[in-house]
């Protein structure tokens, strides 16, 4: 029994370290965020560095999500209030990574700006754009 319990306080760590780790990025709404990757950041399971990010969307919102950089090869991941996943490599055109969708639920979404190929490091620009909708929902 105690051996169950450690495995679930470790599990506990791990998902509460995984949420610390995700930034607000409520404030750089609208307007282009400037961030790099780099090791010591977090990865996904793939071996691909990632920044996390969580903002606001209500259901039917226009979301936008780009990311650009001439230092590695952009992938997006977007998941919903409701759980969907969106991933995009170069849907903005070139290397460059888009992605475009009516939110699903209102809640807090999030972001991830990863790169195509395990260990790519370089600087990047994260643009989120968020307009109230009125569009029928969807991820």
């Amino acid at each position: 029994m105690s051996a169950c319990r450690i495995v679930l306080a470790a599990a506990s760590s791990v998902l509460c370290t995984a949420a610390l780790a995700q930034t607000d990025l409520t404030p750089y709404l609208n307007s282009p965020f400037n961030g790099t990757l780099a090791p010591g950041d977090q990865t996904l399971q793939s071996g691909e560095y990632q920044d996390s990010f969580t903002f606001p969307v209500r259901q039917g919102d226009r979301v936008e999500m780009t990311m650009r950089s001439s230092q590695l090869d952009p992938y997006l991941i977007y998941v919903s209030p409701g759980g969907n996943q969106v991933d995009n490599d170069d849907g903005a055109g070139g290397t460059d990574a888009l992605i475009s969708i009516i939110a699903d639920a209102s809640g807090f979404a999030t972001v991830r700006a990863t790169t195509y190929r395990p260990g790519e490091t370089g600087a990047y620009t994260l643009r989120v754009d968020v307009r109230p909708g009125g569009g029928s929902p969807g991820a």
